[in-house]
């Protein structure tokens, strides 16, 4: 910021461009000058000095500023649930995807200490059967088949499985070996890519709060998928559990979910504190270089200079244009 002097009036807090070099005046000191008592600001890149004439909002601009701010809100909030079923849905997928491997070595070692359940049903298995008709022109005769579970077998089971070790079993079926195959669970580590770009957009939607300061906005933008995510985890090992499938639920997703939950929360905070280098980067390859200085609070907001055109007209030398210009 310009250091101020005595006749110091206030701080400039809209864009407004220099008309010798383009650069963006925003946060430039307005002082008001000795001789003619108008109010000035001078371009720190160029020294060429511009007048600034006070006014209020016009009835019109008003209107514009409320409807503006009304979809800011709307967008807001559009933005906000988005971020946390990105963050909740992919969590709870991972954690399936790895109870799905887990069930039937569940089943293995159960039979091991129970030989004689081995091959018994613990859920009701659909089959269509279709069967070819009695004539030639005769339609294909469909049935239904209904293998029913073993309400013993799934009772036997409730009552091994409510004596085990969980934490003894989860390592006897494989442990985290198990869980986390590589080969399995690439593509959901990829997804990260999902939460990431969420923030780098909450990045730019929370444009008055610093880097330093994001970290304490991070809870608030996925505080309802860290609810979600812990609260399915304790629910999960309050569960029933009669079938290998709620065996491997109830030992898995309380370990899984939340650890997968944090990292995927974990991206999203990476990109909300990396998304405004992101954008100034994409800022400085794809805009002209007014529209650059334009964009100046993607730079002020993180303490940094504001943005300079790395082309555009001729810079006029410091202290060639005077005050009565």
């Amino acid at each position: 910021m310009t250091a101020r002097p005595a006749s110091f009036v206030d701080v400039l807090a809209e864009d407004r461009f220099c008309s010798g070099c383009d650069e963006n005046l925003l946060d430039a000191a307005i002082v008001r000058e000795a001789r003619y008592g108008m109010t000035i600001v001078t371009c720190p890149r160029c020294g060429r000095v511009e007048q600034i004439e006070g006014r209020p909002l016009r009835r019109t601009e008003q209107r514009w500023t409320g409807l503006v701010l009304g979809f800011a809100i709307i967008g807001l909030l559009a933005l906000w649930a988005p971020s946390n079923f990105a963050v909740m849905g992919i969590s709870v997928a991972v954690a399936e995807e790895a109870t799905s491997r887990l069930w039937s070595e569940v089943i293995r070692v159960y039979e091991q200490e129970f030989p004689a359940d081995a091959g018994g049903r613990f859920d009701e298995d659909v089959q269509v059967v279709t069967t070819p008709g009695a004539g030639p022109a005769a339609a294909p005769a469909v049935q239904v088949v209904v293998t029913e579970a073993d309400p013993g077998l799934r009772d036997r089971f409730g009552a091994w499985f409510a004596g085990q070790d969980r934490a003894a079993l989860f390592d006897r079926i494989g442990g985290w070996g198990a869980v986390m195959e590589w080969n399995v669970l690439w593509p959901w580590l990829v997804a990260g890519f999902v939460p990431l770009g969420f923030g780098i957009l909450w990045s730019m939607v929370l444009l008055n709060v610093s880097r330093r300061r994001m970290v304490l906005a991070w809870p608030c933008v996925c505080v309802w998928s860290i609810l979600a995510v812990a609260a399915m985890a304790i629910a999960a090992t309050m569960i029933p559990v009669r079938t290998p499938h709620d065996a491997a639920m109830a030992i898995a997703v309380p370990r899984v979910l939340p650890m997968i939950g944090l990292y995927y929360a974990m991206l999203l905070l990476a990109g909300m504190v990396i998304g405004r280098s992101v954008l100034r980067g994409m800022v400085r390859l794809t805009l002209s270089p007014r529209a650059i200085s334009a964009m100046a609070r993607l730079w002020l907001v993180d303490g940094l200079p504001p943005p300079r055109p790395l082309w555009g007209r001729t810079l006029a030398a410091p202290g060639a244009c005077s005050a009565n210009s």
